[in-house]
């Protein structure tokens, strides 16, 4: 496994997703402790995917991404849950 390291803020799920989706099975994972950004890349990684992780990197900015839906509480999906099944007790 080759590994690249960069220092910035990411958002881990959405970096993720981008380099998964440029260098597909070379890239293994990303791994983040604060603002150290570990790059996780399959031994066979070439010079050019390298230099992909490096453009993302650079270009990855969390100002700019779009804001993640607010996740329900417990209390919200339970009474959902409960919702549905009362109609389904309901049915014939």
């Amino acid at each position: 496994m080759q590994e690249l390291t960069f220092n910035k803020i990411v958002d881990a799920e959405a970096l993720h997703q981008e380099i998964k989706a440029a260098l597909g099975d070379t890239f293994i994972g990303v791994s983040i402790t604060g603002e150290t950004v570990v790059v996780h890349l399959a031994d066979n990684a070439s010079a050019p995917q390298f230099d992909a992780v490096r453009a993302r990197i650079a270009a990855h900015d969390v100002t700019t991404l779009p804001p993640r839906p607010v996740p329900k509480s417990i209390d919200q999906r339970l009474t959902e849950l409960e919702t549905r099944l009362n109609v389904l007790e309901r049915l014939p």
